[in-house]
């Protein structure tokens, strides 16, 4: 009986922290100009990237999922990250409705999720203790999301802004 409810409480577990199909192993994919690491599964294209004004770091996309980690080692504004981040997502500044939350290396910080037509988001921006700034968006469909929220906002957790 109790290898039983072992091995039921295991696949609980197991389905709870589900992350994506063909997810494979997880690493941590580090930016060799930027100081941002992400954990994310062995099996998604992780690319460098700098995009204008400053701002770098990695770009990861997996069959219409995207998952941007950025950082700017800059003084930036709240409007000048939101800029970018409407820029990325196509969703207006004024749909923004981020909740100003808690999170240990950072002064202010950020998270919420955001839609337009069938494209969801979860976005997180952040001013390190550095002073560095850090913008998260995770960009996928609403069926996706629903399936697989909980691993990407692991993969937010596990964000590394150095």
């Amino acid at each position: 009986m109790r290898t039983l409810l072992g091995v039921t409480l295991a696949v609980m577990l197991s389905l709870v922290f589900a992350a994506p199909a063909n997810a494979g192993s997880w690493v941590e994919h580090k930016s060799d100009k930027y100081p941002v690491s992400i954990h994310l599964w062995s099996t998604i294209d992780v690319q460098q990237k700098e995009w204008a004004n400053g701002w770098g770091g990695l770009k990861a996309k997996n069959h219409g999922l995207e998952i941007f980690a950025m950082v700017n080692k800059g003084k930036i504004k709240a409007a000048d990250v939101q800029k970018l981040g409407v820029k990325i997502t196509g969703v207006a500044a004024k749909d923004w409705n981020l909740t100003d939350k808690q999170r240990a290396g950072f002064k202010n910080y950020q998270v919420g999720t955001l839609t337009k037509g069938e494209q969801q988001y979860i976005v997180a921006w952040g001013q390190t203790a550095k002073g560095a700034t850090m913008l998260f968006i995770v960009k996928s469909n609403a069926a996706d999301l629903a399936k697989h929220e909980r691993s990407y906002r692991n993969v937010l957790r596990r964000l590394k802004v150095g």
